[in-house]
């Protein structure tokens, strides 16, 4: 999978790893490093190596990756909250991220996909029935959550 940004690309090869090539002026490689500075060449992420991702998406100047239980993650600039971190809203919360950080506001909502453009970061959730490619691997891990979770507090309720 290769997912291209304003001015960076992402790479998800066939062994799960992430790779990151390009501008990172914002920190939108996600290389886990204090400097911004930019690759040439391709760059594994080092922070994604124990984690199983499915997907990746890249914007003008940040970027994302969702792994395979739905834990979606962020990275790169926040000028306009595209990262939906829970400190975005703060008055002197960071404006870059450089490290990748799950997205809170997120966990447990069914994410199956992620897609990035300019400013702005749109998810779909198996949980509302918005996501189309019902053969995903995701899309039917979390269709079978849901309905073990709604099973089981059917049967509380009762």
């Amino acid at each position: 999978m290769v997912a291209c940004g304003g001015e960076h690309t992402l790479f998800l090869s066939q062994e799960n790893d992430v790779y990151a090539t390009g501008n990172n002026e914002n920190g939108q490689l996600g290389l886990c490093t204090d400097e911004c500075e930019s690759q040439t060449t391709p760059k594994r992420m080092a922070y994604f190596v124990e984690k199983v991702i499915s997907a990746i998406s890249a914007g003008s100047k940040h970027s994302a990756a969702l792994t395979v239980e739905g834990y979606l993650y962020t990275w790169g600039s926040n000028h306009r909250g595209q990262l939906s971190q829970a400190d975005s809203n703060k008055k002197d919360a960071c404006l870059m991220l450089s490290i990748p950080r799950i997205v809170e506001n997120q966990l447990g909502k069914g994410i199956c996909a992620v897609h990035c453009r300019y400013n702005q970061t749109f998810v779909s959730n198996a949980e509302k029935g918005t996501y189309t490619d019902t053969d995903s691997d995701v899309f039917k891990l979390w269709r079978t959550k849901l309905r073990k979770f709604e099973e089981n507090n059917a049967v509380k309720s009762n």
